[in-house]
């Protein structure tokens, strides 16, 4: 094990095995722990999903989600910036169309002066409710500020990024994440990974090597990463899958309509007064999207992102 104290404490599916013993014990009684214990052999197996021997808190907190979300869940805007995607944004708003009830979404792409060839061919996208076009190319802040400008403000908003690809569940956590375990949460992001499972983005830090600069926290880390399972404050939120609850979505229109139009949604700047932390991994694990990104400057390399926790702003 490492000696650096910033490296946290690595778990891993035999780790703390005598605490979890005695836990299981003291909370469940014998039985669970003898059931436990005789069929501990096929949770390394396909079997454990079809025969739910999975006991992690994160698979229960997935599992309330779901269930939450069924009974509770709230039809929310969907904002896609695009500029010359129109295929990619196409495969998202499948996924999306996959993965949502109907009614419960409203997908708004927002286009940065993409040309009549890609205009047209998001117009032949049926799934898409509200196409924003533009006359000039004026960014990617600029052209999010354009969706959001269209959403409804009674409704929660996901800002989503057209490479992004929507699973199973992945907006129940989200939203069971902001309105049911973080009822004052303004602001609700992922936790995205590798497609090697490591983690590519758990919250914004400063750069501890050069402060100027800002990093992605527990980048490279493992998925099982001790400290990126627990709730610590954050810098600012990726915009690759930001839920944004109607309170915050309501200051953001005021501050765009006061004069910073031209600046990215950030949530210290728009919302004011948010202070942020990480939900751990464990609040949802299978829900999750999938994400083209690059691993670093310069680097050629796919992301798949996963909504496997929270990032949450609380007013």
């Amino acid at each position: 094990m490492n000696d650096d104290p910033l490296d946290g404490r690595p778990q891993g599916p035999f780790a703390n095995l005598r605490r979890r013993i005695v836990l299981t014990y003291r909370y469940f009684g014998l039985r669970t722990l003898a059931f436990r214990a005789l069929t501990l052999p096929l949770r390394f197996t396909p079997l454990a999903r079809r025969l739910r021997l999975r006991s992690h808190t994160r698979d229960q907190e997935l599992r309330s989600a779901v269930a939450w979300y069924r009974e509770h869940g709230r039809p929310v805007d969907i904002v896609i910036p695009s500029y010359r995607d129109a295929q990619r944004v196409r495969a998202l708003v499948r996924s999306i169309d996959k993965t949502v009830r109907r009614g419960m979404c409203r997908v708004i792409v927002s286009d940065d002066c993409s040309g009549a060839e890609h205009l047209a061919a998001l117009r032949a996208i049926d799934a898409i409710d509200v196409l924003v076009e533009s006359e000039r190319n004026s960014g990617f802040a600029a052209n999010v500020n354009r969706g959001l400008h269209a959403t409804d403000r009674a409704r929660d908003v996901v800002v989503l990024n057209s490479d992004v690809q929507a699973l199973p569940g992945w907006l129940a956590c989200l939203q069971y994440a902001a309105r049911e375990r973080h009822p004052y949460a303004g602001i609700v992001g992922a936790q995205l990974q590798y497609p090697d499972g490591r983690i590519q983005f758990a919250g914004t830090i400063r750069n501890r090597d050069q402060p100027q600069w800002f990093d992605h926290r527990y980048r490279f880390k493992p998925s099982d990463w001790g400290p990126a399972g627990r709730p610590s404050p954050s810098l600012a939120i990726t915009g690759a899958c930001m839920y944004v609850r109607d309170r915050a979505h309501r200051r953001a229109r005021r501050a765009l309509r006061d004069g910073l139009r031209g600046r990215r949604l950030v949530p210290a700047r728009v919302a004011g007064g948010l202070r942020r932390a990480v939900l751990p991994r464990r609040a949802a694990r299978a829900p999750r999207v999938s994400h083209a990104r690059q691993r670093s400057r310069g680097a050629r390399a796919r992301l798949a992102a996963r909504v496997l926790g929270a990032l949450v702003g609380v007013l």
